[in-house]
């Protein structure tokens, strides 16, 4: 009789090579998936936790000069809106940036999009 997996498994101990491969291709593919489904999250995720580290070393230098915490939070708060006030005003810049050259384009925007197969 053949070695068993776990207690209760009708599964052998060591799994053949071909399915091993195909279960983790299985599990990166569902987890792509996954990530692909769940993007909407991961995007305001990711600024947080750059913020995060962008903002936490002045948090501690702040309250190692012995700043009151409060205060030391309004300042991290001003240095996080700053932050996000910057990256807003960039994307403001390149989309009036765009428009200017959307607008320099001979014949205006509809000309370039006629070559578009349903333009």
């Amino acid at each position: 009789m053949p070695a068993s997996g776990p207690a209760g498994s009708s599964f052998p101990a060591e799994a053949p090579r071909a399915a091993s491969f195909f279960l983790m291709a299985a599990g990166i593919l569902i987890t792509l998936a996954g990530l692909q489904e769940l993007s909407w999250l991961f995007g305001p995720l990711l600024l947080t936790a750059l913020a995060i580290v962008v903002v936490y070393p002045a948090g501690t230098w702040l309250i190692k000069r012995r700043v009151p915490r409060p205060l030391a939070l309004s300042v991290l708060l001003l240095i996080v809106f700053g932050l996000l006030a910057a990256v807003l005003a960039v994307i403001i810049y390149s989309l009036s940036r765009l428009a200017g050259l959307l607008l320099s384009i001979p014949g205006g925007c509809r000309a370039s999009l006629r070559i578009w197969p349903l333009g």
